[in-house]
């Protein structure tokens, strides 16, 4: 028997208070161990699909890297990028990954600091440059939160 002030125990009680007490802390480390374990299986897809969207960026990257680029309403962007099929194409994969990115990550299921490591001032930079395209594209789908993720994350990078 076990006696702290006014609270008695048994040594039974008290080993099996420990049992549990050391059960809860090992499953907890496990769902730890699985949550870290899932996130690093997430960041390898997500890094497959940035490998294998290298091609996409730089079919991106032709368009607006041109002089008149910057020059370009948001319509006259949107049109150039539509104007092509491997430039559409690109342009949709790319967003698709980038908002996918910002969603995980609004969400809590994948680490700020992993997509800041990871993506970092690329992503923020291809946030400015093709923002003027999200804007047209929300304006005629009539969809506000058309890339409202990557446009929150690509603030949060920005800080």
């Amino acid at each position: 028997m076990i006696n702290i002030g006014s609270l008695s125990i048994s040594l039974g009680e008290f080993l099996g208070l420990i049992v549990t007490v050391v059960g809860i802390w090992l499953v907890v480390r496990q769902l730890s161990e699985a949550r870290t374990a899932n996130e690093l299986q997430g960041l390898l897809s997500l890094h497959e699909m940035r490998i294998e969207s290298e091609n996409d960026e730089a079919l991106i990257a032709e368009i607006t890297n041109s002089k008149e680029w910057n020059a370009l309403t948001g319509k006259e962007a949107y049109l150039k990028i539509y104007d092509s099929v491997p430039h559409s194409i690109a342009w949709r994969k790319i967003s698709l990954q980038s908002e996918l990115v910002a969603t995980l990550v609004r969400r809590k299921l994948l680490n700020m600091q992993l997509a800041i490591d990871m993506y970092g001032v690329n992503y923020s930079n291809r946030w400015h440059l093709i923002s003027k395209v999200i804007d047209h594209e929300r304006e005629v789908r009539g969809l506000e939160e058309f890339g409202e993720h990557w446009e929150w994350l690509a603030q949060k990078f920005d800080k």
